[in-house]
């Protein structure tokens, strides 16, 4: 019972005046120029499909879904999106295999429409945490839904009729506010303002930070299936080694064979916990992003897999890992990267090839997190390996004793670049 006639550029003046708590006094020293005037219908939508059945189509960001603005979370999943797909494509872009670009598009989609569908529904909680604001003013959100119900049945009226009853009845719901913008407070005024104070002060308003959706998404297969406890929605993020999240931030130095390599690219930390000899020499970087930092420290012009291979290892474990690299990398056209990760430095920097990126975790965090996902681990630097994806995001996790997992490391690296693209 709306047209475009009911908000000219007038009347939007006057609201988006309302909306920053200025008098027309305050208005009128100020420019605003109205560059257009649209209509908008809120929605909560995810599409059916991210893929078109040619795979020379995806979709991304809001063509992909739309939420209400409650959250900033349509421009957030719209970045995560582009942050998954982007690797995909360029490795597509160089392989010739027409199977892996099914599957790898396929994938982008299994891994960002849960997170959509997660984010959608979070979206509509937000907005529903709004209307608290709203109720306290006396206004509820489901009586312009009755009134357009009842003029609906007044379907004997002139469209024109009941358009002009729906004005004045908008009109007369919205007098009591205007108690709040006078200068002179009321009682119905100071009602309201102790109904939204106390809201506000009950943390019963709108949220602003997300940490579990917003670092704490995972890709892991049905972590988004079941339902969310709209209580939990501002829990924090505790960080995980598991499939399908994100590394977390550990911070690791690079040991100094390793900076032969190169110190460029690395995301250097100033951190004043850990002391050195010669800070000069002494490198701390963050584990959270190593994938993308070892492209750029090795020169890499495509995106890469990153292979943590966690404690020690002997002369020939290192030449099967290396050969099982080689191997798989070439036959999937795939780039992976090693990187052994210690609990402490090499007591013979000569058992260090100069060929390894070593990583030096003196606070041994990451085996902490390990312990948490396998009792196995618990204060123990045993062998594991861990792939981790070009966004990340953790594609695979095995544990073991160094003998027994070098000898299955071909079907690891596999299966861990397989469960990816």
């Amino acid at each position: 019972y709306q047209t475009m006639d009911d908000f000219g550029i007038g009347k939007v003046r006057e609201m988006v005046w309302a909306g920053l708590g200025m008098n027309s006094n305050e208005a009128n020293e100020c420019d605003l120029d109205v560059l257009s005037i649209r209509p908008w219908t809120m929605s909560s939508l995810v599409a059916q499909s991210y893929v078109n059945k040619s795979n020379n189509m995806v979709l991304v960001g809001d063509a992909a879904h739309a939420f209400p603005p409650a959250g900033g979370f349509g421009m957030n999943t719209g970045l995560q999106d582009s942050h998954n797909l982007a690797w995909r494509l360029a490795l597509l872009l160089r392989s010739s295999n027409h199977h892996m670009a099914s599957s790898v598009l396929t994938k982008y989609e299994s891994d960002r429409k849960p997170i959509a569908t997660q984010n959608a529904a979070l979206s509509v909680r937000n907005y529903n945490r709004t209307l608290r604001i709203a109720k306290a003013c006396y206004l509820d959100a489901q009586h312009p839904e009755l009134l357009t119900t009842v003029l609906g049945s007044l379907s004997l009226l002139p469209l024109e009729t009941r358009q002009g009853m729906f004005r004045r009845l908008v009109h007369v719901a919205m007098m009591p506010l205007a108690s709040l913008t006078s200068l002179n407070s009321s009682l119905h005024a100071n009602h309201i303002e102790r109904n939204v104070q106390s809201i506000l002060e009950s943390g019963g308003s709108l949220p602003l930070v997300f940490p579990k959706y917003e670092i704490g998404f995972s890709y892991e297969h049905g972590a988004q299936s079941k339902k969310e406890d709209a209580s939990n929605d501002t829990k924090g993020y505790y960080p995980r080694m598991r499939v399908g999240y994100r590394l977390p931030h550990i911070i690791l130095e690079v040991w100094n064979s390793s900076i032969s390599h190169a110190r460029d690219g690395w995301s250097v930390l100033e951190t004043t916990s850990h002391e050195a000899e010669d800070p000069s020499d002494s490198l701390f970087i963050t584990l959270t992003d190593i994938s993308s930092q070892l492209r750029k420290v090795l020169s890499y012009d495509t995106p890469v897999f990153t292979l943590l291979v966690l404690g020690a290892l002997t002369a020939s474990s290192l030449t099967s890992i290396r050969q099982a690299i080689d191997k798989v990398s070439n036959k999937m056209n795939t780039p992976l990267i090693m990187a052994n990760i210690l609990p402490e430095a090499p007591s013979d920097e000569d058992n260090v090839s100069e060929n390894i990126i070593t990583l030096i975790d003196s606070q041994r965090v990451i085996w902490k997190l390990m312990s948490e996902e396998s009792s196995d681990t618990a204060d123990n630097p045993c062998n594991a390996m861990v792939i981790v994806r070009p966004d990340g995001h953790i594609s695979s996790v095995e544990f073991g004793e160094e003998g027994t997992i070098s000898t299955a490391v071909e079907k690891i690296i596999s299966k861990g670049l397989e469960s990816a693209v």
